[in-house]
């Protein structure tokens, strides 16, 4: 048995040697998140998405609508899971500290969306792992964008279809290669490049969970949410 076979609760000591992190989170997220439930999940994560399409505004309540769906489905599916909105995470998997960040392909991200001025550019950046949860399958560029090197056009390497699932990226590989920038909204920016680059390496180190091509259709009703 591997010291991944025994870990339940990882302790502070454990949490220092941060090496094997993503590794702990994927394995735990393959243990229970199986077909179906992926299958289900994003599901609903569409029919959240189908029902605002159109509407004013939609993109931001839309993403709120997911984040308290997420937060309530990955409770209730992984044992291990908690919310734990502190610093850069929004919960924590077996103690594991993991930031959440929904995209619908192509996209950027933030870190988080404020703009602080001079503090929050000296704040430490890139504390906990990367969880991208995406919700659509796409090439991102049909020759590459603009920067590529020749190694890279000569490689295709922007070439790859970003398929629809969860991916762990490690944050040491964040704070070691990605670049923030900023604009109106944040100092924390990821922008489109930086976030493919981040794809590329969980695809790379198999952190990868797709989800299914084919899944149920749901419709989503207000009214239904209440209890």
């Amino acid at each position: 048995m591997n010291r991944l076979d025994k870990t339940t609760i990882l302790d502070d000591k454990v949490l220092e040697d941060d090496s094997h992190t993503t590794h702990i989170i994927f394995n735990e997220l393959k243990k229970y998140l199986t077909h179906d439930v992926l299958c289900d999940m994003l599901a609903k994560m569409n029919a959240v998405s189908d029902v605002l399409k159109g509407d004013s505004g939609s993109g931001l309540s839309g993403g709120m609508l997911i984040d308290m769906f997420l937060t309530e489905y990955l409770t209730n599916i992984i044992k291990s899971y908690e919310a734990c909105h502190k610093g850069e995470s929004d919960c924590k998997i077996l103690n594991i500290p993991i930031s959440i960040k929904k995209i619908n392909g192509k996209s950027t991200i933030a870190l988080d969306w404020s703009k602080n001025g001079d503090d929050s550019k000296k704040r430490e950046r890139f504390e906990t792992d990367i969880m991208i949860i995406n919700l659509k399958s796409c090439q991102w560029w049909k020759t590459e964008p603009q920067g590529a090197t020749q190694e890279e056009k000569d490689s295709k390497y922007y070439s790859t279809t970003i398929k629809a699932g969860i991916y762990i990226i490690s944050h040491k590989y964040c704070k070691n290669n990605v670049t923030l920038s900023s604009n109106n909204k944040t100092n924390s920016l990821i922008d489109t490049k930086q976030l493919y680059n981040m794809l590329k390496e969980s695809i790379r180190e198999n952190m990868v969970l797709e989800f299914p091509t084919e899944f149920p259709t749901y419709k989503f009703k207000i009214l239904n949410a209440f209890e």
